[in-house]
């Protein structure tokens, strides 16, 4: 290798490093704070105590905030997954989404959200439905909607289009092909996708503070606004129980992804048959 190469490949390794310790310090500074037993917010914590824990399951404003939030990410993937999954047969199976329809798909991913949400607030507000649930879940349908398409695009376009083809010749409908052949085909992309969206939607905080409900609010907004009137160690409960439910449906993504196999190899193949 080079210097140049070499150069390269430390200053590379250098900005790994770098990423990695900008978002793993911050873990190993919030979650050893939400065990202490004082009323500020202090690392190393004095002592260990599992009060801030307690408190937080029996606050019902906790309570309220994490069910209304579970019940948004739900409304956004049920509405982002199938749009993502008929928008990507489109692309893949009929060629009938052009490059330029998919990149306005994709605009969520460079369009700042704090713009959109800034725009939508004044529509809104004069609307008349600022703070309403249906909106907010619409909204973080449209900022999810790439994640989605993009991983059930690579998902269907790994089937070997003769699969289509002799499901049809073979007599089943278009509705039989998508349901008896294609989704079992896909499921795991369509899980991942699921988590991934409901994952965007319990994080995002832009939209939740600008146009969501206030009472209740949802978690990303009353963390928010908790921040401003006080700062105690339930804070830094809330946000390590935040983190281990993103772990754990981020470790459910990887799991479905590693399980999603090529569907063109060995497709109703019976064995010893090649």
């Amino acid at each position: 290798m080079n210097t140049g190469g070499r150069l390269f490949n430390i200053v590379g390794w250098i900005w790994v490093l770098g990423l990695i310790a900008f978002l793993i310090l911050p873990v190993l500074i919030v979650v050893p704070a939400s065990f202490a037993d004082v009323e500020q917010l202090v690392f190393p914590p004095e002592g260990l105590s599992f009060r801030w824990y307690e408190q937080l399951f029996s606050d019902r404003r906790w309570q309220a905030s994490a069910l209304l939030s579970a019940k948004i990410a739900l409304g956004a993937t049920f509405v982002a997954v199938p749009v993502a999954l008929l928008a990507a047969m489109a692309r893949v199976r009929f060629a009938t989404l052009s490059g330029r329809q998919r990149m306005y798909l994709l605009l969520p991913l460079v369009v700042p959200h704090s713009v959109v949400a800034t725009g939508l607030f004044t529509i809104l507000l004069k609307l008349g439905i600022l703070e309403s649930q249906t909106v907010l879940a619409i909204t973080h349908a449209a900022f999810a909607l790439p994640l989605a398409l993009l991983l059930l695009i690579g998902a269907l376009e790994a089937i070997d289009p003769l699969i289509w083809s002799a499901a049809a010749t073979l007599g089943a409908r278009p509705d039989q092909v998508l349901t008896r052949v294609i989704f079992p085909i896909i499921w795991p992309a369509l899980m991942a996708a699921s988590l991934l969206v409901f994952i965007f939607s319990w994080d995002e905080v832009v939209a939740t503070v600008f146009i969501g409900p206030v009472a209740p609010a949802p978690l990303p907004a009353l963390m928010f606004t908790y921040l401003q009137e006080t700062v105690t160690p339930v804070i830094a409960a809330v946000a390590s129980l935040l983190l281990l439910i993103s772990i754990v449906l981020g470790g459910l993504v990887l799991v479905l992804n590693r399980s999603s196999v090529n569907p063109s190899v060995n497709w109703g193949q019976r064995p010893g048959v090649k």
